[in-house]
């Protein structure tokens, strides 16, 4: 996790952008803990800021913003997975500067041009300043997991991975939008583009955006989910090897890092697979973390996941949490997430994911999102029997 932040005005320039970017930088100082950077153009119209969570090449050639000797700057947050791929692919005889990914992206872009998201597998939110157009080219992966907030107001085109980095700008009004209030009260979730804010959106999943030195503005989807029709006659078995091939390529692409990795682990099914998948790719055990809660046994994780971590010898650790932690920490939460949040499990992800950086592990994989897919609850298992596909 990184946090990126820019400001890009189409008058006059803004002298004062270097301090903005700062305030903006220090409002999400938690999503950069291990560096982070600026850089403006020379008329002072565009300003970058970076901070940057180290996870590929933690060397100072991996440093944000980055620019390429034609004057293309990148601020990215996320990870390219098949960026190895993506290098020996199409840049095998170029000279790098670094052995991230960042510079991969940013030169597959000065290649491809927007076509370059055609060619990423991974998480990803960024915007990079193509100096010959002078335009914004900004990106959001296919599923959504990087934000992207972003602002026009006051002749002036703003964006950051959080809220409360664009609300220290004093020209951003904080003005609650009813209608996405009423939505969130009715739906329990926002979808974007809306925001609880007035004036401030989130780029949608799957979408591009460009935008012009002028404020002119383009919006377009990259991508939307495609059906194979092809898999409907696929035998069980043929079905069965096809996951587990995926699951093993998508788990062993996460696990590239130059930091330690681990797991959340409650042993259920979405998690108990990615650890098996990551105990076979491994040749060390896995640092594996699950969560009780004080006098809660309906809610306590750690009987299966302690039998799933000793099915595949991982590092284990638990933490339980009683009454006055979660009171201690519901205040925290407003300020953690910006918008309201109606997912109660942000609860345990949160101490889980303390627990975890004491540890050591900076990457951790988990199965949260999956269980749509793989019925990892009772009831989905009813719909799939109400609802088959085929």
């Amino acid at each position: 996790m990184c946090g990126i932040n820019g400001i890009l005005s189409f008058g006059n320039g803004i002298e004062e952008g270097r301090a903005l970017i700062n305030s903006m930088n220090t409002a999400i100082r938690h999503r950069g803990p291990d560096d982070q950077g600026y850089w403006s153009t020379e008329n002072r119209k565009l300003h970058f800021g970076h901070l940057r969570l180290s996870i590929i090449d933690l060397s100072p050639a991996g440093h944000q913003p980055m620019i390429t000797s034609n004057g293309t700057v990148i601020v990215f947050n996320g990870e390219i997975y098949n960026y190895l791929e993506l290098k020996n692919r199409f840049f095998k005889d170029v000279k790098l500067n670094s052995d991230s990914d960042t510079e991969i992206l940013l030169l597959l872009y000065e290649k491809f041009g927007e076509a370059c998201v055609d060619y990423l597998n991974g998480m990803f939110a960024f915007a990079i300043w193509n100096p010959s157009k002078e335009e914004l080219f900004i990106a959001r992966d296919r599923v959504g997991k990087k934000p992207f907030y972003y602002t026009f107001a006051d002749g002036k085109f703003a964006f950051s991975s959080e809220l409360k980095a664009l609300l220290t700008l004093p020209w951003v009004p904080r003005k609650l939008d009813e209608k996405a209030l009423y939505h969130f009260l009715t739906f329990n979730m926002l979808a974007p583009p809306q925001t609880m804010f007035e004036g401030i959106a989130k780029l949608e999943p799957g979408h591009l955006l460009t935008v012009s030195k002028n404020g002119e503005y383009r919006r377009r989807e990259f991508w939307e989910v495609k059906y194979d029709q092809t898999v409907e006659s696929k035998s069980d078995k043929d079905l069965e090897s096809l996951v587990s091939s995926s699951l093993e390529k998508a788990v062993g692409y996460r696990m590239m890092s130059d930091v330690p990795v681990g797991a959340f682990l409650s042993g259920g099914v979405d998690s108990s697979a990615i650890v098996a998948y990551m105990a076979r790719l491994t040749g060390r055990p896995v640092n594996t973390f699950s969560i009780g809660f004080e006098g809660q046994q309906n809610y306590d994780e750690r009987f299966y996941a302690s039998k799933v971590a000793k099915l595949f010898n991982t590092n284990h650790s638990e933490i339980i949490v009683n009454d006055s932690d979660i009171e201690k920490f519901l205040p925290h939460v407003v300020d953690i997430f910006d918008e309201p949040m109606a997912d109660e499990t942000c609860i345990p992800i949160y101490f889980l994911s303390q627990k975890a950086r004491e540890s050591g592990s900076i990457v951790v994989l988990t199965g949260d999102g999956s269980d749509e897919l793989f019925a990892g609850y009772r009831n989905w298992r009813k719909y799939i029997k109400l609802f088959p596909l085929v």
